[in-house]
This record gives C-alpha cells, structure tokens and sequence, in this order.
C-alpha cells in the first residue's frame, strides 16, 4: 500500500526543492511557508493518532483480539496497521452517509491540499485522503508541513486546522430554496 519512510521522505524533498508554490499555514497566530507538491498516492500515510478514530481503535483492538499496543505511534509504518486505519476511516465515511463524498463530487474534486509532513505521514485530510485511495485517485496535491518549529506537533496542527473559526455563515432552508428557484428562472441548473 505505502512506500517505506526513506523512499517517502526522499520524494517529498526532491517535490519541495522543485516546487515554486506554497501557500501558509497559520498556527497559533503565524503563518508557515509550506511548499506545495503534487504527490503520488503511496507515499502517504495514515497518522494513527488521528482524532477521528481514536475512540474506534479500542474497540476494533478488541473486536479482532489485537494487542493494546496495536494502534502505537511506533507501529505507524506498519501496512497491516495501516490497513486497519484505513478501514476505521472507511467507516467513518459511512456513517456520515457519505458527506464527505458527496462535498467531493460537487466541488469536482481535491479542492485544497491535504496538510502532511515531510516523511508523508498525514497531518490533517486523512478521511479525504481515504476517500481518495477508495476512488483509485493516482496523485493528491499536498501541503508539505516543514517548519523545524511544528516538528512533532501534528496533533495540534490537526486540533488547531479542526476548530478554525470559519466566517462562511450556513444558508436556511428558506433561502436555498430561493437560491434553486432563482437559477431555473434564468435558465441555469
């Protein structure tokens, strides 16, 4: 499923220095230059102390008689713990009915790049990033996370990128449905 950490990391570097893009990533309060690279599907991986399946892991460790130490940051390379978090994310896109899904068709695809670090380990967009590999995506465009200063602090990129405050206010029912009944006057889908 993944290449092994050096081929990772090796790739990931040799995309850094060629590419000319990057877009900042703010956390606490500064923005971080991060290069932006297309990268092929199997040099990423799942980071297992994702927050959306740490409440699963415990229970698929006892559902398939696993040891404790299974979902272990150090087992992170490991393709068999790979494969089960691949699986827990599956689920989670499941019971969701999908909506990531669904976001996904209507935008027509990736519209902004997952947050990995330098080895490919995922900071944040592993559900994306499952979606992706379940659509036999080749390539994903990704925000290489490399400041020495956000070394090691994945976790709170991730919780600090989940609780953004976002200004885009939700529509009510009421004036989507106006919004829909306005496009058919003019003629438009």
């Amino acid at each position: 499923m993944n290449k092994n950490l050096n081929e990772r990391t090796l790739r990931i570097r040799e995309l850094e220095d060629a590419s000319s893009n990057t877009q900042n990533l703010t956390f606490k309060k500064i923005q971080y230059p991060c290069k932006i690279i297309t990268l092929q599907i199997d040099y990423l991986i799942y980071r297992l102390d994702n927050t959306r399946t740490l409440s699963k892991q415990p229970e698929y460790i006892k559902k398939h008689d696993l040891n404790n130490d299974y979902f272990d940051s150090d087992r992170q390379e490991n393709p068999e713990v790979q494969a089960s978090q691949h699986e827990l994310l599956s689920e989670t896109l499941l019971e969701d009915s999908s909506s990531l899904g669904k976001a996904f068709d209507m935008k027509g695809g990736q519209d902004e790049p997952l947050e990995i670090t330098s080895e490919g380990v995922m900071i944040n967009g592993n559900r994306r990033l499952c979606l992706m590999r379940t659509r036999s995506f080749d390539s994903i465009e990704c925000k290489v996370v490399s400041d020495p200063n956000l070394r090691g602090r994945d976790k709170e990129i991730e919780a600090s990128l989940d609780i953004a405050v976002s200004g885009k206010v939700g529509y009510d029912w009421a004036s989507q449905g106006l919004g829909i009944l306005s496009l058919k006057a003019d003629g438009l889908s």
